[in-house]
């Protein structure tokens, strides 16, 4: 991995970016080496490069690098590009991570599982109509959602909105019926919810030493610093200012405005199971069997 960071103006950029390429260049050389002797080959077909930029002007720029591998030309991916999109163990990346193309990439698989439910609802009993929902949808929703769960709001909106019909095909609800009684009823988060109850046992874990040590000292503790201390900054997390705005919206971040805002007992609590039960019954309790619609709504208009 080669990080560039572009915060030069744009007379040095060039030159920045002709000394990246001649670090990057040499350490192919290394590389190549080092396959020759372990009697290894690479595919320059299937590799690729992609240049992580925050800046749409770079965009010319970047774009007319060119990296060899021996005489062969190493395809760029991005904005711009043959390909805009790159997918990497199961994530569907852009060069601003913007998340965009994973969750057009998620939303078909979402459509797919839902179309398989709503397929068989009517001759299924609903125990395992729910069980399909865990382990056709819901499983989706799982699988990198501190990633991807850091998208802009219309992008979630998509998502959410084919967790709602799912839900009520397993229900076997109309399609235009409330679905938070159906949330209740299940006993299911909603797709917000969910990602603060993902982000929270993250950071449960990483409080009490349970995640990879690659995650060491990622953040500091507020106790370890000169703040003033008061009881509801206790079990909190440094929240230090983002470089770039664009970085307000980024997991570490997320992951961190979601931990402490918790409750104290919730974060005092250092059993995982316990953590985990009464997070939920916490998300879970804002539910109702009641809804507070509106006057002739379209769901409650016969």
């Amino acid at each position: 991995h080669f990080y560039l960071q572009m915060t030069q103006p744009s007379k040095c950029l060039v030159l920045t970016l002709n000394l990246f390429l001649e670090m990057l260049i040499l350490s192919w050389k290394r590389f190549s080496e080092w396959f020759k002797a372990n009697k290894l080959t690479l595919n320059v077909k299937k590799t690729k490069f992609m240049l992580f930029k925050d800046d749409k002007n770079l965009q010319n720029n970047v774009n007319t690098l060119q990296i060899k591998i021996g005489n062969q030309i190493v395809e760029q991916v991005g904005t711009g590009c043959k390909e805009k999109y790159f997918k990497f163990v199961g994530h569907v990346l852009d060069d601003s991570l913007s998340w965009v193309g994973h969750v057009e990439h998620l939303c078909k698989k979402l459509a797919s599982s839902n179309y398989a439910i709503n397929s068989t609802k009517h001759f299924l009993p609903k125990k395992v109509r729910l069980t399909l929902y865990h382990s056709l949808f819901d499983s989706h929703l799982n699988y990198g959602n501190l990633l991807w769960g850091c998208a802009n709001k219309k992008s979630l909106d998509k998502i959410e909105n084919l967790q709602k019909k799912c839900l009520r095909n397993v229900s076997l609800k109309s399609y235009k019926a409330h679905t938070e009684p159906i949330f209740k009823d299940l006993n299911i988060l909603k797709l917000r919810d969910k990602l603060t109850y993902c982000r929270s046992i993250f950071m449960h874990q990483y409080k009490n030493k349970k995640l990879p040590t690659s995650f060491s000292d990622t953040y500091t503790d507020i106790t370890n610093t000169d703040e003033l201390q008061t009881r509801h900054n206790d079990y909190n997390f440094v929240i230090n200012p983002a470089i770039r705005r664009n970085l307000e919206t980024f997991p570490l971040r997320q992951i961190l405005y979601n931990w402490n805002a918790l409750d104290l007992e919730l974060k005092a609590t250092a059993d995982a199971d316990e953590f985990k039960l009464l997070l939920k019954n916490k998300l879970a309790s804002q539910y109702s069997y009641e809804t507070d619609c509106p006057r002739n709504c379209f769901s409650c208009r016969e």
